[in-house]
This record gives C-alpha cells, sequence and structure tokens, in this order.
C-alpha cells in the first residue's frame, strides 16, 4: 500500500519539485502561479523545501514535499508564511504531502493547524510521537496510516473536536466518542462506543489490544496491516465487525468473537494467514464475502445453529481446513465459498440448503463424498470442479440442471447416486472419460432407460437402478 501513496507522490513530483522544512516563519522563495490560486515555496533552515497553496484570503494548506525521502530527523511545519508582502496561516496539510517521508522523526505541526487531509503522513515509519493543536478540527482517514513507530499521541486539552482523555496515546473524537487514530501504546478509554475506519491501520508495533464492554462497532480496516497483533479482546456489546477490520493480520492466531454479534463483514479476517482458531457466537448470522480468505492455518471451526448465509469466498483457501458442518438454517453457500480448501475431508449440508454457489468446493481436492440437500434445484458451474478425491455423489431428486465443469477434474469419482427421475439439462456435452468407463450411475428404477438415451448422461457405461 505504501508504494501505491508513493506512486501518486511521483506524479505530483512531476509538477513540482521542491520539499519540506521549518520555523514559526517562512518566506516564500518561488512563484509558480497567478495569486488566485497561487503555490509557493518556502525552504526551512534544515534544508528542506513545502509547496504551499493559498486557500483564502489568509490562509494556505500544505500541498507537498517533493523531497520527502530526504528529510531525516524532525521537522517543523511553519505556523505562518509570507507571499508578496502578506502572511498567511497554515491552516491545512492536504493529502499525501508528507507520505513516504520515512525517516521524518518527528513532526511539530502549525499552531492554528485546523485539517490534516486522507493519508497526509502515511508511511512515515519512523514518526515516534504526535502532538495534535488546539484547533485542529478535521483528521482525514488514514492520516497516520503505517505509521509503525508512533508511540506517543497528545491532543491538546482546549481541542473541542478532539481529546486524548485518560493518557490513551489516542485521538478520540469528542462528540462520537469514537477512536478515530491509536498506535502501539493505546488503552482504549472505557468511555469509548466505537473504533473508527483505520484507526490502528498499518500498526505493524501493536501486538495486543482490549476493546472495552461499551464499545458496540469497529470500522472499516480498523486494525487491517496490524501484522504484529497476537492477540485482541472484544465486548459482548460489539454487534458490528466491518469490511477489512483484521485483514491481514498474520500474527493473529486465535479470536473468541462476542456473542450478541450478528454479522461478520467482507474480508474481515482475510490473509490472518497464522489463525488458527476462531470462536464463533451463537447470535451470528452472516459470514461475509471473503472473511476468512487465505486463513491457511485455521483447522476447526464450528458453525453456529443461528447461521443463515455463508456469503462468496469466505474460506477461500483456507488450506488447513479439515472438517466443516453448516448447521440447520443456513439457506445459501455463496460462490466460491469453500475454493481451494485442500484439506477439506468432510462436509456436511443443511436440508434448508437452497442454493449452492458456482465453485463452492471446487479444489477441494481431499473432499471424498458429498450428499446435495433436496432443495437444491440446480448445480453451478465449477461446483466440484479438480476435487480429486471425490468417490461418491449424491444428488437430490429436484435436481434440474447442472452447470459447465460442475464436476471436471474428478477422476476418481466412482458412484454417483442420482435421485431425480427427469435427467437433469447440461451445460456440457461429456463427463471425463476415466468417469464414464468406470462409474456407476445409480438413478430411479423407472428412469434407467431414459438416462441411457439422454444428451450426456448416455456417455455412462453403467447406469444402474437405485439400490
Amino acid at each position: 500500500m505504501k508504494n501505491f501513496f508513493v506512486s501518486l507522490l511521483c506524479c505530483l513530483m512531476c509538477l513540482v519539485t521542491a520539499a519540506c522544512g521549518g520555523v514559526d516563519e517562512y518566506v516564500a522563495q518561488g512563484v509558480t502561479s497567478d495569486d488566485a490560486e497561487a503555490e509557493f515555496m518556502v525552504t526551512s533552515p534544515e534544508g528542506y523545501n513545502i509547496y504551499f497553496n493559498i486557500s483564502s484570503a489568509s490562509g494556505c494548506v500544505v500541498v507537498s514535499s517533493p523531497t520527502y525521502k530526504k528529510i531525516i530527523g524532525p521537522l517543523t511545519v511553519p505556523s505562518q508564511v509570507d507571499y508578496k508582502n502578506v502572511r498567511y496561516v497554515v491552516t491545512g496539510i492536504d493529502k499525501y504531502a508528507f507520505g513516504g517521508a520515512e525517516y521524518m522523526s518527528d513532526i511539530t505541526l502549525p499552531q492554528r493547524l485546523v485539517s490534516i487531509e486522507r493519508s497526509a503522513f502515511t508511511g512515515c515509519g519512523r514518526l515516534a510521537k504526535l502532538r495534535l493543536p488546539a484547533t485542529l478540527e478535521s483528521l482525514g482517514t488514514m492520516a497516520f496510516d503505517g505509521c509503525s513507530a508512533l508511540s506517543e499521541i497528545y491532543v491538546d486539552p482546549d481541542n473541542a473536536i478532539f481529546d486524548s482523555r485518560d493518557d490513551c496515546q489516542a485521538v478520540i473524537d469528542r462528540k462520537l466518542n469514537m477512536l478515530v487514530l491509536g498506535c502501539k501504546n493505546t488503552r482504549i478509554p472505557a468511555s469509548v462506543t466505537s473504533i473508527g475506519d483505520c484507526a490502528f491501520g498499518g500498526c505493524v508495533s501493536l501486538q495486543r489490544i482490549v476493546v472495552p464492554e461499551g464499545v458496540k462497532s469497529i470500522g472499516v480496516s480498523a486494525f487491517g496491516g496490524c501484522v504484529g497483533l497476537k492477540e485482541v479482546v472484544l465486548p459482548n456489546t460489539l454487534d458490528s465487525i466491518q469490511l477489512f477490520t483484521f485483514s491481514n493480520c498474520t500474527g493473529l492466531r486465535s479470536v473468541k468473537l462476542p456473542e450478541g454479534l450478528v454479522q461478520i463483514r467482507e474480508s474481515a479476517f482475510a490473509g490472518c494467514k497464522s489463525l488458527q482458531s476462531v470462536r464463533l457466537p451463537n447470535t451470528l448470522q452472516v459470514i461475509g464475502g471473503h472473511a476468512f480468505y487465505g486463513c491457511k492455518a485455521l483447522q476447526a471451526l464450528v458453525l453456529p445453529s443461528s447461521l443463515t448465509k455463508i456469503e462468496p469466498n469466505a474460506f477461500y483457501e483456507c488450506t488447513g481446513l479439515r472438517r466443516i458442518i453448516v448447521p440447520e438454517g443456513v439457506s445459501v453457500v455463496g460462490d466460491y465459498a469453500f475454493c481451494f480448501c485442500s484439506s477439506l475431508g468432510e462436509v456436511s449440508l443443511p436440508s434448508t440448503l437452497a442454493r449452492l454457489g458456482n465453485g463452492a468446493f471446487s479444489g477441494c481436492s481431499s473432499l471424498t463424498t458429498i450428499d446435495v440437500p433436496e432443495k437444491i434445484s440446480s448445480i453451478g458451474e465449477h461446483t466440484f470442479l479438480d476435487c480429486t478425491s471425490l468417490e461418491s455423489l449424491h444428488l437430490p431428486s429436484g435436481l434440474v440442471s447442472v452447470g459447465e465443469t460442475a464436476f471436471d477434474g474428478c477422476q476418481k469419482l466412482s458412484s454417483i447416486y442420482m435421485k431425480t427421475a427427469t435427467p437433469p439439462s447440461t451445460w456440457f456435452d461429456k463427463f471425463a472419460s476415466v468417469v464414464t468407463d468406470k462409474a456407476v450411475l445409480y438413478v430411479p428404477r423407472e428412469s434407467v432407460a431414459g438416462y441411457k438415451q439422454a444428451r450426456t448422461w448416455r456417455q455412462f457405461k453403467r447406469i444402474q437402478a437405485l439400490p
């Protein structure tokens, strides 16, 4: 992600060629445009350049620091600058302005700063301390994403919008009681009720976090990329885990989700490759798409009876998962939900299941038998593609169609139990000859002749009545 932001900065560098620095008062050294949208440069005593843009009659905003890579050690952003004999107050820091200044260790912000935009300091990996002024009113999402060394956060007590109450080493929105920025030493106060989007994003040094009772929601990618996070304690008041909340927390080994939680959103734990166990609550209804994508160490998982839906790619490439029992009440297993779960040897599907998505079990090379429930009327394309150990297949009486490559690569298939009297339509012309030559297709006794004449199914050399 850091490279992405750096690329964007490079685009800015094509337009400007200077960088960053600071004392309390600066004089402009160059002008690049008309006064109405004047962009000018100042040079600090340290020799760094900063570009500013006039935003109002008396205010200006830091636009960029083209030589951000050269900033080593502390940096002071001026509180005011002079341009054409007019003094301007520095009120804002624009998006990506200092993004990627990885050797900057400290930043002194302007005394009358009002806003810090999105990703302004993204990837400043050596930034250790942050002090926000009393005038700050707006803090953009991911403003300090990837500032992995950040250990101290202080908000001026006179700030009316934000605070760092109880010496929590975090930034909290006073009105919403929302933690919007944390660091590796953050202690979440009991008064906080939510954690904002990307609040701890890229905080690779964070190892443990206790989310207190009273917190109801954790925002999008709140802990995304916290690769050092090993333990997280979640409150019983939590009812929502958003998209990418713990994605790519590669050090996380186990998690207990609280009772009361009804949904795990998309990609919430995607890429948590060390995650071995997850305890799901009995209130959970929906497991979102890609929720546990690539959780390769996950071996055992008990799905609760409250569950109603497993969305697409939910357990994609969970290569350590060995057994799964989908409980009664689940009506949908989404596309590629268990795709490439190569160790999955046992699957039990409920009678309530009405839709089995495309590729739902494709690449499950350890699966030996599957019983498709009665409510399933269609098997989509790639559903059991490359289930190379599949030997026995039980298909329901209401099945009307089979999708393309639904059983391709199932070369060990020896028994197919077809309960439907009318041969299902197919979107393909033939099974692999290795299957049709040796597998027995069992069908209702009165339908044997019909299957022997039906397109695709007639290729089976052994069509017999169901036992």
